[in-house]
């Protein structure tokens, strides 16, 4: 995933900070903290607020995608001043209800449209692909992530598409190490650091499946192990996790909606009889 992926300056520090040094991070996290004053303030300036070198900024800089400091600079301010600028609005014990629930409402609107701003397209389209190419569909993810498979398997199911999606992780595992180059494994996680995915990934992957990471870290062990990754971005709230999974949720639903239109008229006859037959079990 490369800088061009991102509209937002801010979106994309803030997907690469999980792979930064300790003080690239610092400095990483201080300026998404503090956006506003890097305007007035030099390399240098804010070498010395994070305590780390005048290298380790530009360093981070470089890593992050930007050409230098300047450019990091630059990029950052165009997002100031843009109308969905980056929300950096913690939760405290003093904000009084409706604050809480408008900078949760706020926080879910940012990572929406910086996960938007930070699909590839090529590879959603790849995506799209694979999964209406594929013999078999392992969806696999654990704690609340477990949740989202469940989900994304529901939508699949509905669509006629042969997935499934174990609760367990040996389970997971046991599917994985059945999988052949037809076949295709999804592996959910916001941290991307899940072992129980990441073995699930690599075993399918060992046998020739192709291998999707859904997850908030672009550095992270699944990431690094998918062969395509769909990103979902957060921010640095109390709800950080809450909004990761928003974005996951709106990735799972995009896909769903993308499936269904490639054949819109056998989508709409499978929808008919599922609806058909829930009625007559109710009655």
């Amino acid at each position: 995933m490369d800088r061009t992926s991102f509209n937002s300056a801010l979106a994309l520090i803030k997907s690469r900070v999980p792979g930064l040094s300790k003080s690239e991070g610092r400095v990483a996290e201080w300026l998404l903290a503090h956006p506003e004053e890097v305007r007035t303030l030099s390399m240098a300036e804010i070498a010395s607020i994070c305590h780390v070198s005048d290298t380790t900024v530009l360093r981070m800089a470089r890593t992050i995608g930007f050409a230098g400091f300047t450019d990091l600079k630059i990029a950052v301010l165009q997002d100031i001043v843009n109308p969905t600028q980056f929300i950096h609005d913690d939760i405290t014990r003093d904000d009084k209800p409706l604050t809480v629930t408008r900078k949760v409402f706020m926080a879910h609107v940012q990572s929406l449209y910086d996960t938007l701003d930070g699909i590839d397209s090529a590879v959603l389209d790849k995506v799209i692909k694979k999964i209406r190419e594929a013999g078999s569909i392992l969806i696999a993810g654990m704690g609340s992530s477990a949740l989202l498979a469940r989900h994304c398997n529901q939508q699949l199911r509905r669509l006629g598409i042969n997935s499934r999606a174990p609760n367990d992780a040996h389970m997971q595992i046991i599917e994985a190490s059945m999988q052949t180059e037809k076949d295709l494994t999804i592996g959910i996680s916001l941290s991307g650091a899940s072992v129980d995915i990441l073995t699930a990934v690599k075993t399918a992957k060992k046998n020739g499946a192709s291998t999707v990471a859904i997850t908030g870290n672009v550095k992270s062990p699944l990431a690094l192990e998918a062969d395509h990754i769909l990103l979902s971005v957060s921010h640095e709230t109390r709800s950080d996790k809450i909004t990761g999974r928003v974005g996951q949720m709106a990735i799972l639903d995009a896909l769903f909606v993308n499936l269904s239109l490639l054949d819109l008229d056998n989508t709409l006859e499978k929808e008919r009889l599922i609806t058909s037959s829930i009625i007559q079990k109710l009655e």
